[in-house]
């Protein structure tokens, strides 16, 4: 029986996470490339790589569990345990016979021999007991048992215990959880909302309409992005609606002039030019050219490369704006749903850092606001120094701004009596997200 390419890939690519945590999209690319895997398997990768790393605390618990040490190995041998204790979850839906036997000569190619009759003797102790994980997770509010039962580090606990208290962390443990849709949105330069309608129907893909974004569609089924031909041929884009209710807020409309000071990849960039019909009013920056050139591909598959792009650091610009959007750099821990990898890539002080950017960031976009204008700061994140703690701040050292929300702006149920936005994570397919509107006033 050979080494199957698919779970040797996805081997090779948790390797390269644990050795460097980076994106995950960003080192499965890599490997796809490498590997001339079919799309079947490509998705079976993605599949085992993004589980393992989703469920990565409670799979730990089952492995420790089933040693006779009740120790995590070190090293490939646990990567390929990991992988092996995953394939056994009911979710993952990989027969209990397959996912052992393809582990075991996963461990003989990638490893060797003397190693396989320990790898086959714990994943055959954690097939035992797979099929009803709950029964044996911990219970209790310490944590140790929140970590294991959300598959959470317990610097993120921590974390989110100190700044939400413990029945907030609980409804946001559980909202990473959630499985989130892709959602994407209309190019309604080229195609009416209707039309694109009728172009899904087409395409034969399961949908629904947004509730909240009326060109906003959301995807049933597990949809690669990457074959999806109206996507490809720019008919549409891919944007979370938490994005687009941050563009309602900026408010774009006809005749301004806009910056977006933080614009890759470039979603609420089309959002904004889109809403304008001027496109060329838009200018958008990055402090990265690699990011600007896919800022730059993802405007002009959409038909809007009159959009000004440049490499320029947010933090030195100079300028003159009617509107100013800083979607800034951040933990990105209000996508965790999507992106489970963040747990791994962020840390307590690389937060403390992206706060201090943050500040930097909004200090410039204030100097670049004519009177009267108006910026709009938001950031995918749920960390209290990142959201309130930067709003404060600013505004303190601000005093010619003023928190404003605009009459036409139709989602005040996120808006919190302090005047500022918040969408929690999880519910109606959101990611959680932070945003205030500031207007300049006289100075």
């Amino acid at each position: 029986m050979s080494c199957d390419p698919a779970r040797l890939a996805a081997y090779d690519a948790l390797k390269r996470f644990y050795r460097s945590p980076a994106p995950i999209p960003d080192i499965t690319k890599e490997l796809f490339a490498d590997r001339g895997l079919s799309q079947l398997d490509i998705s079976f990768v993605s599949h085992l790589v993004y589980g393992v790393i989703r469920h990565q605390e409670q799979l730990d618990f089952l492995i420790r569990s089933h040693t006779s040490r009740h120790e995590l190995p070190r090293g490939n041998v646990c990567t390929i345990l990991r992988m092996g204790a995953f394939q056994l979850l009911p979710d993952s839906k990989v027969p209990s016979h397959a996912a052992i036997d393809e582990s075991v000569e996963l461990t003989r190619a990638a490893v060797g021999d003397e190693v396989t009759p320990f790898v086959n003797a714990v994943l055959r102790k954690v097939a035992g007991v797979a099929g009803s994980i709950k029964e044996v997770l911990p219970t209790g509010d310490s944590m140790s048992a929140l970590s294991v039962l959300h598959s959470q580090p317990e610097w993120l606990i921590s974390l989110l215990l100190r700044d939400y208290g413990l029945s907030n962390t609980r409804d946001l443990l559980s909202a990473f959880e959630k499985r989130l849709r892709l959602s994407v949105r209309a190019n309604t330069m080229r195609v009416t909302k209707d039309g694109f309608f009728r172009m899904l129907r087409e395409e034969g893909v399961q949908f629904e309409r947004s509730e909240l974004i009326d060109d906003c569609y959301l995807f049933l089924d597990d949809l690669d992005a990457r074959q999806f031909s109206p996507l490809l041929r720019g008919d549409c884009y891919v944007q979370n609606e938490s994005s687009a209710i941050v563009v309602e807020l900026l408010s774009p409309v006809p005749g301004l002039r806009i910056l977006d000071l933080c614009a890759a990849p470039g979603g609420k960039t089309a959002a904004m030019a889109l809403a304008t019909g001027e496109p060329g009013n838009v200018t958008a920056i990055d402090v990265d050219r690699d990011r600007v050139s896919l800022l730059k591909d993802n405007l002009d598959r959409l038909g809007l490369g009159k959009v000004q792009t440049d490499v320029a650091d947010g933090t030195v610009i100079d300028g003159d704006y009617d509107l100013v959007l800083v979607d800034a750099p951040c933990s990105g821990l209000g996508t965790l749903a999507k992106h489970p990898e963040i747990k791994y890539t962020q840390s307590l002080g690389n937060i403390k850092k992206l706060a201090e950017l943050q500040l930097r960031l909004l200090d410039r976009a204030s100097r670049l606001v004519k009177p009267s204008g108006a910026l709009v700061y938001s950031v995918c994140t749920i960390t209290a120094r990142e959201t309130t703690g930067v709003a404060a701040s600013f505004l303190a050292d601000h005093s010619n701004f003023v928190l404003e929300v605009p009459e036409r702006f139709r989602y005040h149920r996120f808006v919190a009596h302090d005047g500022m936005l918040r969408v929690p994570p999880g519910g109606n397919n959101l990611e959680g997200m932070f945003a205030f509107r500031a207007r300049r006033v006289s100075e």
